[in-house]
């Protein structure tokens, strides 16, 4: 049988969670534009998303994280000082609950990138959490947070600024440097 939309969409961005650098399709276009009018506009959708994300996809830095469910598949690309964030659910059946801190530098917040897809995810303090369906699949951008300005002085810390209109700057060292 033809995959539903949903489950094309669910295996293309379960393979680019995975690391693919390239997706090869057999689409039998003739019956799909002719008899499977929903399935062939899934992949015009699906052309148009990765054609977005192409460089974040091929030249942004993958991380994979461990989730502890193997129906559960979260990763991100940092591309250009940015995050994108791809969740997909592979289940059939079960509703997945996500609870997943993903520390981000300087980090405000999270925007679905593209309409069609659900984004019942919430971002707050580093963390995505809420639940996703099954079969489902949400991509979200990271926004940098404007106000945070990174500086290294020298041999000195990392010093974050953030600007305190009421009492002037916030100056934090990060730790680990």
């Amino acid at each position: 049988r033809y995959p539903t939309p949903q489950e094309l969409r669910n295996m293309i961005y379960s393979g680019l969670a995975g690391g693919v650098k390239g997706i090869i399709t057999y689409d039998f276009s003739f019956d799909l534009v002719n008899n499977q009018v929903s399935l062939w506009n899934e992949f015009k959708r699906l052309r148009t998303d990765v054609a977005t994300l192409e460089n974040v996809f091929l030249d942004g830095k993958l991380s994979r994280v461990f989730t502890g469910d193997q129906e559960l598949v979260v990763s991100y690309w940092e591309y250009n000082n940015e995050y994108y964030v791809v969740v997909v659910n592979t289940s059939y059946t079960v509703t997945k609950g996500v609870s997943i801190t993903l520390l981000f530098p300087n980090e405000e917040s999270a925007t679905a990138l593209f309409s069609r897809m659900p984004n019942t995810l919430s971002f707050s303090k580093g963390t995505f959490s809420g639940n996703i369906a099954a079969r489902e699949v949400e991509v979200y951008k990271i926004s940098q947070n404007p106000n945070a300005v990174e500086s290294n002085y020298g041999n000195e810390s990392l010093i974050k600024v953030y600007p305190n209109p009421t009492y002037g700057p916030l100056f934090f060292t990060d730790p680990e440097n």
